[in-house]
């Protein structure tokens, strides 16, 4: 599992991308809710563990900080974006601190269309930007389209908010609302003290005094949802924050390892290719390329 932590959900654009073919994404958890629509196929989510499935016409919702992943047994296509709480600020008051018993949900026709005809079909910023796809793709039977939408055009904000709370209306009447147990909970409290502390020198029974657990409750319970430990999963967050140094030009390898709260150069190394599959050198290498084209 990883931490996304690209600023797609900022107030002021929404930024959409479509999927066609095998869509697979890995484990991740990031700040910001998730909605996704099924044009066609059908696409697997898992959702702290739990594993449903979309069909075409259906809608998928995390919740901020909710373990996710995507898998394609054979062929989808949907449109997924990650948005500002801020949009929709009554839903999340109305929730409080509840969350949905599923994450896939039908959408009743009128909504569906009034989605389609929003995004597919262009209604939202006919001048937006489109991205060209990734030049390294997740897999050969995969192509992505990402596209901006910005939110100093007045019909692009109002738009996607009345599209948006429609859906959510969609959401409070299909989907039944239950509260957290603590070790769903204790899995954001755990990512967002990781966040802001994965660069400094932390040990678990830091955290686990911090956020209010017992060192072993939080040990077995981090297992449990992310199948690392707190020590790989603390590599997974300074291992994240070292790769949005590296696209920023931050300096030489080492002193990204240190930046990002690593003791030495080896063991920086040494995490790097178990998060990522790769050396540092590598990826470096490689994302000077794809950025060159």
């Amino acid at each position: 599992m990883f931490v996304q932590n690209e600023n797609f959900g900022i107030a002021e654009r929404l930024r959409y991308h479509f999927q066609y073919g095998k869509y697979d994404y890995p484990l991740h958890i990031h700040q910001f809710p998730e909605l996704a629509y099924v044009f066609s196929g059908e696409i697997e989510v898992t959702i702290n563990q739990r594993k449903e499935l979309a069909h075409k016409g259906d809608f998928i919702l995390f919740f901020p900080m909710q373990t996710h992943a995507y898998f394609t047994p054979e062929y989808c296509e949907l449109v997924n974006f990650a948005f500002s709480s801020t949009l929709t600020p009554d839903f999340f008051a109305f929730i409080g601190d509840r969350i949905g018993s599923k994450a896939v949900f039908p959408g009743s026709a009128e909504v569906r269309n009034f989605f389609e005809n929003s995004f597919k079909n262009g209604i939202v910023d006919g001048n937006f930007t489109e991205i060209q796809p990734p030049k390294i793709p997740l897999n050969e039977n995969y192509y992505s389209k990402q596209h901006f939408a910005s939110f100093s055009n007045p019909h692009n904000l109002y738009h996607i908010k009345s599209c948006l709370y429609a859906v959510l209306g969609d959401y409070i009447n299909k989907v039944e609302l239950v509260n957290e147990g603590g070790s769903n909970r204790m899995l954001p409290s755990v990512m967002l003290y990781l966040y802001s502390h994965c660069t400094e020198e932390i040990s678990l029974s830091e955290m686990a005094a911090t956020i209010g657990y017992s060192a072993n409750y939080l040990s077995h319970c981090i297992k449990k949802f992310s199948g690392m430990s707190f020590h790989e999963l603390l590599g997974n967050f300074r291992i994240d924050h070292a790769i949005q140094l590296m696209y920023k030009n931050f300096g030489r390898i080492i002193d990204i390892a240190l930046e990002c709260g690593f003791t030495n150069e080896r063991s920086f190394y040494r995490t790097f290719k178990q998060v990522t599959g790769e050396t540092p050198y590598c990826y470096m290498k490689k994302r000077d390329l794809h950025t060159q084209k």
